[in-house]
Formats: C-alpha cells, sequence, structure tokens
C-alpha cells in the first residue's frame, strides 16, 4: 500500500511504512466486523474483534513512535505502553472490559471468579468514539506520495451502511439516541467449582461510560 507520511505537526509519521499502514488496514476490517456482530447482538464475538481491531490500531502508534508492534493482546496494556506519548485519551474501563472479553474465546481456560458484563450500546458507541480517536490523525500515503484511498476511505466517502449505521463517531447519528432503547446484555462468571454461569437480557443503559460491573454477583450463604 505505501506509507503514512507526517503532513501536519500534529499527524504522525510512520517509520516502518508498510507494516504500520498493514496493521491499520487489518484493524479496519476488524472495526467493520465487530461492528457488524454487537449490531446483530452478538456481543462476545463483537467485543473479541473490537479488542483485535483497537489492539492493531495501537499497535500502528507503536511503530510510529519505533516501539515495534509488541505480541500482546492486552489492549489496556498497549494503550498503558504508550503513556507520556501523543496519544487521545481512551476509556480505560472500556479496554479492560474488551480485554476480559477477548479470553472468552476459550472458555474452558478461565479461571473461577473471572466474570464480565457485556452491554450491546455502551461497546458499540465506545468502540466507535475510540477507532475515531486513533484513527483520524492518520494519512495514508503511497511511497510517491500520493494519497491512498483504502476500503475504509471508501466506504466512508459513500456512507457504507456497514460503518455508517448507528455510528456516532463516523456519521452524523446521535450518541445519546443509541441508548434510548433497551439492548442487548451479556453476563458470564465462572462459579468456584468450575462451572460457567451465563444471562442473556434486554435493558436500558445510561451513557455514563462506566465499564466493569460485577457480573452475576451470587447470594451470601
Amino acid at each position: 500500500m505505501g506509507r503514512v507520511k507526517k503532513q501536519k505537526p500534529k499527524r504522525r509519521s510512520v517509520s516502518s511504512g508498510v507494516e504500520a499502514t498493514n496493521f491499520v488496514c487489518w484493524a479496519d476490517a476488524d472495526y467493520i466486523c465487530a461492528r457488524a456482530m454487537l449490531l446483530d447482538g452478538f456481543l462476545v464475538q463483537g467485543a473479541a474483534l473490537s479488542n483485535t481491531a483497537i489492539e492493531k490500531y495501537l499497535k500502528a502508534v507503536r511503530l510510529i513512535f519505533g516501539m515495534g508492534a509488541n505480541q500482546s493482546h492486552n489492549v489496556a496494556e498497549l494503550y498503558a505502553s504508550l503513556k507520556g506519548k501523543s496519544v487521545p485519551p481512551l476509556n480505560e474501563g472500556y479496554l479492560r472490559t474488551i480485554t476480559k472479553a477477548y479470553r472468552l474465546r476459550y472458555p474452558d481456560d478461565l479461571e473461577p471468579v473471572f466474570n464480565v458484563v457485556l452491554s450491546q450500546w455502551q461497546l458499540l458507541a465506545e468502540l466507535d468514539a475510540s477507532v475515531f480517536a486513533i484513527r483520524k490523525p492518520f494519512e495514508i500515503r503511497r511511497s510517491d506520495q500520493r494519497e491512498a484511498v483504502t476500503q475504509f476511505d471508501s466506504w466512508l466517502k459513500n456512507s457504507h451502511h456497514r460503518l455508517v449505521d448507528r455510528n456516532s463517531a463516523f456519521s452524523p447519528y446521535k450518541r445519546h439516541a443509541l441508548f434510548e432503547n433497551p439492548g442487548s446484555w451479556y453476563e458470564v462468571r465462572v462459579l468456584s467449582n468450575g462451572h460457567i454461569m451465563e444471562a442473556h437480557y434486554s435493558a436500558v443503559v445510561a451513557d455514563d461510560g462506566s465499564f466493569e460491573a460485577e457480573a452475576l454477583v451470587p447470594k451470601p450463604a
């Protein structure tokens, strides 16, 4: 594809060119798929793909700063590694939540007391806001310095429904509208005996930026 060139003082330059550009494009694909899963109510799958999207965007940023991509899948730790750099503020509770959700790919490996709460509209709104904040400064150019149009750019220009549907960051859609109707929820807890307890339901949630609620809290004996 080419490389990302720094055009203005606030725009990031990519030292490793093709590698960072690849991470951005890979992240774009994961982001679009994550949105589709969340909108369809597949919260575990959507949250896991959200993690891989944010992970790849952050690894592109690390490459810009000459830090190497890093092999971690923990987006909270990747974001922490960029503290002190010129990176946008992200909701760290959200990052920790999707990091936990990523572990749900292998529920048989979860330890007792593991628990997580996933809320459809919270996850979607924060995913869109996070991607917008991280990706906005990137300017992808070809090796001859001409601007490169990615699939993401094309979808944004043409208001493709997979990108703009209920997207309060990349479209005129108002974020508060997401939270006016009930959304899907998923809770899971691994009990002390290793058994897994899950709950699926629908409920309205406030857009207060709060994540990390404790899931399926056991009643005292």
